[in-house]
């Protein structure tokens, strides 16, 4: 029985992913925007009005600012 285990141990470590999926983890995401605060301008962790299914970006507020932010129409 231990021979068994031991064949399965060996096949698995051998085993590799392909390159692209290897690339693709490794890869950083460029997805991610930064935001910053529409009164300061420092980064941003809030956002008002956002809408990334409709391409609007909205307003961006930092923890500061949030309240006078989201009171903001436009």
């Amino acid at each position: 029985m231990a021979d068994l285990f031991e064949r399965v141990a060996k096949r698995t470590d051998d085993r590799k992913a392909p390159e692209s999926v290897q690339d693709k983890a490794a890869a950083p995401t460029s997805h991610l925007r930064e935001h910053f605060c529409a009164v300061c301008r420092s980064p941003a962790q809030f956002g008002f009005g956002v809408s990334l299914l409709q391409g609007r970006e909205g307003r961006w507020a930092c923890f500061n600012h949030r309240d006078e932010v989201k009171e903001m129409r436009g």
